[in-house]
Formats: C-alpha cells, sequence, structure tokens
C-alpha cells in the first residue's frame, strides 16, 4: 500500500512539474479554430396529412437533415412537426417555413418556384415547378 502512495505522489508531482515547464508553452499557442461560421437556421415543417409507412417521416427528414449538415458547414436544419390546424394558425401569424414537407390535401400558401431539370405531374402547376415528391407509397 505505501508503494502505490509512493507511485501516486511522484507521477502526481511530474505531472505537475511538466505541465508547468512544457505545457505552459502550448496553452499560450493559438490553436487552430475547430468551430464553423454560423451561416444560418433552415426550418422545415414536416405537415402529416396521412398515416402509415414504415418509421417516422419526421425521422427520415432529420437524419437526411444531418447529412445536410455535414456537408454545408455552419448550416442547421430545424425539422418541426405540424398539423394541418397548427400551419395554418402559424400562416395566420405570419410564421413561415423555408421548407415543408406534406402530402396529398394541404394548402400550401406563399409557394415559390424551384429551379430543377426534374419534372413530376404532381409539383407542376402550368409551366412553373413549386414542389418535387421525396417518397412514394407502394
Amino acid at each position: 500500500m505505501k508503494i502505490l502512495r509512493v507511485f501516486l505522489a511522484s507521477f502526481i508531482a511530474v505531472s505537475v512539474l511538466v505541465t508547468i515547464f512544457f505545457g505552459r508553452y502550448k496553452i499560450a499557442e493559438n490553436p487552430k479554430s475547430t468551430t464553423t461560421d454560423y451561416k444560418g437556421i433552415i426550418t422545415l415543417w414536416q405537415v402529416d396529412s396521412f398515416e402509415g409507412g414504415a418509421g417516422s417521416r419526421k425521422q427520415f427528414l432529420l437524419d437526411v437533415a444531418r447529412e445536410f449538415e455535414r456537408q454545408n458547414q455552419g448550416v442547421l436544419v430545424m425539422v418541426v412537426n405540424q398539423t394541418e390546424e397548427s400551419m395554418e394558425e402559424n400562416y395566420k401569424q405570419g410564421i413561415l417555413p423555408d421548407l415543408i414537407s406534406f402530402g396529398a390535401g394541404i394548402n400550401v400558401q406563399n409557394a415559390h418556384e424551384i429551379n430543377v431539370k426534374k419534372e413530376f405531374v404532381g409539383g407542376k402547376v402550368g409551366d412553373k415547378i413549386y414542389a418535387l415528391p421525396w417518397c412514394r407509397g407502394g
């Protein structure tokens, strides 16, 4: 037991001396920045209009959002579940998302045209594309 105390006391003393004589130079060095510059938060509403499917649509969107955040440092994606009623209430209060994921029967307001090369019948109004599908039933 006495040998263990002597060993631990010697180890602590050596650690303190190394820190004092060598560690102070390392602490004084300018560390490389490990944080990224904050660029913004993208708000994504997930409006469920139907039941079914395997797994949560919100969880799928969260997984995709995390991958997007890894590829775009400094950008965060906030996925928020909404009901049709809560979405309409937010519209009345002037609260709008950056992106919206919705199913059939949802009345989306303030939609903007998106420039993509793919075309799908469901998201096209006239010659303009306003939405793209990301899942389908089978």
